[in-house]
């Protein structure tokens, strides 16, 4: 999806998802376009390395479907502060994910899935649905949910605008160490687990299967205090029941 800017010029994340796709252009008046490039740089630019975008983080994955819109975001801020260009912006319906992008500046594209009559986007947008946004940071496994200014409604093929996303958030210490359920419980294949450390402290997490053996070590270092998520993508393991094993400097939880 693309959108011209009289400043920034054409902005939006403008890149093929899968080569042959190609773009969406949205004008208020008729215009012409032009392919300029030279032989040799459309050659390498769609003839032999199609460029390929990430949908979504770990944790947030989603379905594509025939029924799409899309936003744009203007500015996006937390505590004040924009954005790092490793964080995602994650799209909800409701509490379903329906669309994420990788924060890239001034009006970042986040697109919105809709429903289109399959299993598979049950729970997507549908006509006159409300998108709200979080932004997740995938280095500290944050989820911040965002205000905006006034969205749009949701439409099949809709372009909308979004002035601002901000959110206020207030760092309170834990008092405790804190090994919280895992959500979704049951999962398939990812679920998100939280801790909480009172003190910068040495921390390990790990997946235990039911015959005791570890599986997978999620976390082995050092966490300054404060909350942390982590996701865990089981999908190479096989379906049964798991155990969480989380020991902050002999402080053991399971």
């Amino acid at each position: 999806v693309a959108h011209w800017d009289p400043v920034l010029g054409w902005v939006g994340s403008l890149k093929f998802i899968k080569q042959d796709e190609g773009y969406w252009v949205e004008t208020c008046s008729e215009f012409t376009f032009n392919w300029g490039c030279s032989e040799d740089v459309s050659s390498r630019s769609i003839g032999n390395i199609p460029i390929q975008e990430e949908m979504y983080p770990e944790g947030f994955e989603y379905s594509k479907s025939s029924q799409q819109a899309f936003y744009f975001i203007e500015e996006a801020k937390v505590n004040g502060e924009e954005l790092n260009d490793g964080a995602w912006i994650v799209a909800y319906n409701d509490n379903v994910v329906v669309g994420a992008r990788q924060w890239s500046g001034a009006y970042t594209d986040i697109p919105f899935m809709g429903y289109d009559n399959t299993e598979r986007t049950i729970g997507y947008g549908q006509a006159g649905d409300i998108p709200s946004f979080k932004v997740y940071y995938p280095s500290t496994g944050e989820l911040v949910e965002m205000d905006a200014t006034e969205v749009s409604t949701w439409s099949n093929n809709n372009v909308a605008f979004v002035e601002v996303l901000s959110a206020t958030t207030q760092s309170v210490l834990p008092n405790d160490v804190v090994l919280d359920n895992a959500y979704p419980n049951p999962f398939n294949p990812s679920t998100r687990i939280s801790f909480s450390v009172p003190n910068d402290m040495h921390v390990d997490l790990s997946i235990y299967n039911a015959n005791g053996r570890m599986v997978e070590q999620l976390v082995n270092d050092v966490r300054q205090a404060g909350s942390y998520n982590v996701d865990w993508n089981a999908g190479m393991n096989a379906s049964g029941v798991y155990f969480i094993k989380f020991n902050a400097e002999g402080d053991i939880h399971t």
